[in-house]
């Protein structure tokens, strides 16, 4: 695989990545490692294994198309490097795939499980008996890990049980966007925004991940696991952690993710007036009409939501008096991951006319980027009014191509860092904050799809003077 001088390369490893087959490999692991290689960041020496219990025929040239290198020469190269490993049961008897490595010497090795949470532990006992859990190596786990707390609990014992805390690696892909590790540079090395980080000035904080997508297609998945599980307890409390932490004492993988759960600690119990959920109904996304999540799941008396809304008080001297919003939903008006931070507006008006607040908006997907809004002096000789301008730095046109978060993350995994993964403390606190809206058993409210939710969302935020920001 090809050098690149500007960049140090991973170390020689064994990429293990069971449930190859999958769609999860196929749309997201294979094509970072191909951007990987592609970018020079892995060594010639570097094998991956791909391990599934059957592989179509046309494993390979599929996973090009996937990769989007059908006309590129290098792929051969590429695909060179990939052996496959069929037949591979993850629950069952893995000796065939430790006689395929063969002895660990100095490489990394690390396994990804790109399968469904309940096969993490027998895989784990699975890679035990093989003798393929020694220190040097690692596992990758992918979210949501469990159901809730208890049955969080009881995966990790067991996985724990053949791999020490040092070994597993949580991942929660959000993490790796080049927008949301911005965020901490933008905090703590830029001294513009850090003493304005507080009560003090800030009004609200909104984080919100919006799909214009329905569930067709994995609907099998979300109606066990619907938006809470699969967005609230691992994207969106990330986020407001990275928003809402204490600058960490240095960049070492434990002081980060120390501030993070200090955060998720300090959280103030959710109380059933705190959440709403809701699930769509048929409508119209694009101009195009669309059905309703029942329709898609093929389950006409589903109460699984597509659609969550939270508000969050974080107890702490920073941000006593500041709520912090969260919503994530399906089927909405259009497709965007963003924070909105909202300034207090000044205490005194000197100009008349309404004086609307400062807001800082990290577009997190799509057109990456960060907004800054303020107010103007209307052009003009007949006194002063205001008007809203806009400074947007758009981080594509600035800085470039920007990586895949699992481009990062893997990378990370090879290398043995552990900054951009969750820690077992972590996923417990956020598991137990969540408890109340997972056990309230609340029926969903309809909204249609297209929308950007049901109408005890918009009220969440109206009944304390707040709306909604709508990116569109």
């Amino acid at each position: 695989m090809p050098a690149a001088s500007h960049h140090i390369l991973a170390p020689d490893f064994d990429l293990v990545i069971l449930g190859a087959s999958g769609d999860l490999a196929r749309r997201k692991i294979f094509p970072a490692l191909w951007d990987l290689h592609q970018d020079g960041w892995l060594p010639d020496s570097g094998r991956i294994v791909a391990a599934a219990r059957q592989f179509p025929d046309d494993f390979l040239p599929q996973l090009q198309r996937d990769c989007r290198a059908e006309q590129n020469p290098a792929w051969n190269k590429f695909a060179a490097a990939i052996d496959l490993a069929p037949d591979t049961n993850a629950a069952g008897n893995l000796q065939h795939l430790a006689k395929m490595l063969g002895p660990m010497e100095s490489r990394a090795r690390v396994f990804y499980a790109a399968l469904p949470p309940a096969l993490y532990a027998p895989l784990a006992e699975s890679l035990a008996a093989a003798k393929l859990n020694n220190a040097p190596a690692r596992i990758v786990l992918e979210k949501p890990i469990g159901r809730d707390l208890q049955s969080y609990r009881e995966i990790n014992a067991a996985v724990a049980r053949r791999f020490a805390e040092g070994q597993i690696f949580r991942i929660d892909h959000y993490l790796g966007k080049e927008t949301v590790q911005n965020l901490l540079v933008a905090r703590f090395a830029n001294l513009v925004w850090e003493p304005l980080w507080n009560r003090d000035h800030i009004d609200h904080v909104q984080i919100s991940a919006a799909e214009s997508a329905g569930a067709e297609g994995r609907a099998g998945y979300y109606e066990s696991a619907g938006a809470l599980r699969d967005m609230a307890q691992n994207h969106l409390l990330q986020l407001l952690c990275l928003a809402a932490m204490e600058p960490p004492r240095s960049l070492d993988p434990d002081a980060v993710r120390d501030e993070k759960v200090k955060v998720l600690r300090s959280m103030r119990p959710l109380a059933p007036e705190d959440f709403v959920v809701g699930q769509y109904g048929p409508g119209a996304v694009d101009g195009r009409a669309v059905s309703s999540y029942r329709q898609d799941a093929d389950a006409p008396h589903s109460q699984t939501e597509t659609f969550a809304a939270l508000r969050v008080r974080i107890d702490n001297w920073r941000w006593a008096g500041v709520p912090f919003y969260l919503r994530t939903g399906k089927r909405m008006a259009a497709r965007a991951t963003v924070a909105l931070v909202q300034f207090r507006r000044p205490p005194v008006n000197y100009f008349g006319g309404e004086i609307l607040p400062n807001r800082i908006i990290i577009r997190l997907q799509p057109n990456e980027g960060v907004e800054l809004q303020t107010l103007s002096k209307r052009p003009g000789p007949g006194g002063i009014s205001l008007r809203p301008t806009t400074l947007n730095l758009n981080y594509a046109e600035s800085l470039g191509k920007l990586p895949d978060a699992y481009e990062r993350l893997l990378l990370d995994a090879l290398r043995g860092i552990r900054t951009l993964y969750m820690r077992n403390d972590e996923i417990e606190a956020a598991w137990k904050w969540l408890a109340p809206a997972l056990d309230s058993r609340r029926e969903p409210e309809m909204y249609p799809a297209g929308s950007w939710g049901p109408d005890a969302a918009q009220i969440l935020l109206a009944k304390e003077g707040r709306k909604w920001h709508n990116p569109m």
